[in-house]
């Protein structure tokens, strides 16, 4: 193969723009004598078309231009078009791009070099035009070698799901103290009720409605537990990187906190556990990512909307399950995806579903005021929990509980 001077030329400026400015080399079409770069994160030039050699069929409109918005929609990146040459007779004044003549002496347009500063300076004359061509291409290649391993570590690090283990870790612990209180206590309600578990007389006779909130990290039954942990991991390992990090950790919080809110004013005196609400609302926001970029014609977000419905399915085969509450924690999910939805077209949407959680809320927390009675589950049981409480020591709180527990009814 035979080099010529304009095509070493535009290998020395691919080696520049991929060296010093983490360009990677996107497309390299040989009979079009042209080489596309990209850089996502260019502000201004996040693509740039490289030419040595003019190419009367390649116009703006039939070519250029439909492969600049090609490359912009694969990048995800908008910019303004610029097309590098080593020819100095290329120029297509019709066509509405920045174009540059880069020579040995310098460039035809300086202001270019605000962004590329050394560029007037890449050219450099050479004896064996082939020896040189493999010299840059065996330098580009470490490169973006170099870089690309950077991106997958940037990468790997961005979607490892440190906060979904650290949910699992945190239920594995609460469950773990739950199992562990009740050995202690010899009695599984008792440690249930120690370890934070939902159980509708204490929130509403005792006012404990922290309750809402540390019942969805407790397992009660130990059998069952993998099976929540595992459709806890499974769903949260997919959504996490699809958020923030703050964001899926609110979907996860605000959905399991309103789904038990749910059970407490939908349902009868029951005691519930487990992150059943939380991961219905993990589903439930990643439904809306699908319907905000229309993503559910691609077949392998399928399998994954199929395997999702698949753990939910699973999750409501549990025993005890609260239907009110998954109804909560899933819509909640739900609405939380669209307000953390990044699509622009979405903006009345985002507004009109902030509005619709402002009264959600406010539905939410006058109801749970209003809920003032609730029947026992039976006497008996109630008068066991605090003799073990009694036995083991805690008093205090025995006592308490009694009394809330005579204003709800007779307890003697």
């Amino acid at each position: 193969m035979e080099y010529s001077k304009a095509f070493i030329s535009a290998y020395q400026i691919v080696e520049y723009l991929v060296c010093e400015h983490n360009y990677q080399i996107m497309r390299v079409a040989k009979e079009k004598h042209e080489i596309w770069l990209a850089n996502p994160k260019h502000k201004q030039h996040p693509v740039i078309h490289v030419i040595y050699e003019k190419d009367d069929d390649a116009s703006w409109d039939s070519y250029v231009h439909p492969v600049f918005m090609m490359l912009y929609s694969l990048i995800q990146k908008q910019g303004e078009p610029l097309e590098l040459s080593t020819i100095d007779n290329h120029m297509d004044h019709a066509a509405p791009l920045k174009q540059v003549f880069v020579h040995k002496d310098g460039v035809s347009d300086v202001s270019i070099l605000k962004l590329f500063p050394k560029l007037n300076r890449v050219l450099h004359d050479v004896e064996d035009l082939q020896n040189e061509f493999v010299h840059i291409s065996g330098h580009i290649e470490s490169v973006q070698l170099k870089n690309q391993k950077k991106l997958l570590k940037s990468t790997l690090k961005k979607i490892y799901p440190y906060l979904t283990l650290f949910l699992v870790f945190v239920c594995s612990s609460f469950t773990i103290i739950s199992f562990l209180l009740g050995i202690y206590l010899n009695s599984s309600l008792a440690g249930w009720i120690l370890s934070g578990c939902y159980y509708k007389m204490n929130v509403v006779a005792n006012h404990e409605y922290f309750r809402l909130f540390t019942s969805m990290f407790v397992q009660g039954d130990l059998l069952l537990f993998p099976v929540s942990i595992y459709a806890l991991y499974s769903v949260g390992k997919i959504c996490e990187p699809i958020f923030k990090k703050y964001q899926f950790f609110l979907i996860f919080i605000i959905s399991g906190l309103v789904g038990n809110v749910f059970m407490l004013v939908g349902e009868a005196n029951a005691v519930g556990f487990g992150a059943g609400a939380a991961i219905f609302g993990l589903t439930g926001s990643y439904f809306a990512w699908v319907l905000e970029g229309k993503r559910y014609e691609a077949p392998f977000i399928q399998k994954i909307l199929l395997r999702f419905l698949a753990l939910d399915l699973l999750v409501c085969l549990l025993p005890g399950l609260s239907v009110f509450s998954h109804i909560g924690g899933g819509v909640t999910g739900f609405l939380l995806g669209i307000l953390f939805s990044r699509k622009k077209e979405w903006h009345y949407i985002r507004l009109q579903t902030c509005f619709a959680l402002l009264i959600f809320t406010s539905g939410l927390v006058y109801t749970t005021y209003q809920t003032k009675r609730v029947e026992p589950l039976e006497k008996n049981v109630d008068k066991q929990v605090i003799e073990t409480f009694k036995e083991y020591g805690y008093m205090d709180y025995a006592e308490t509980l009694k009394k809330a527990y005579n204003k709800q009814y007779k307890l003697q």
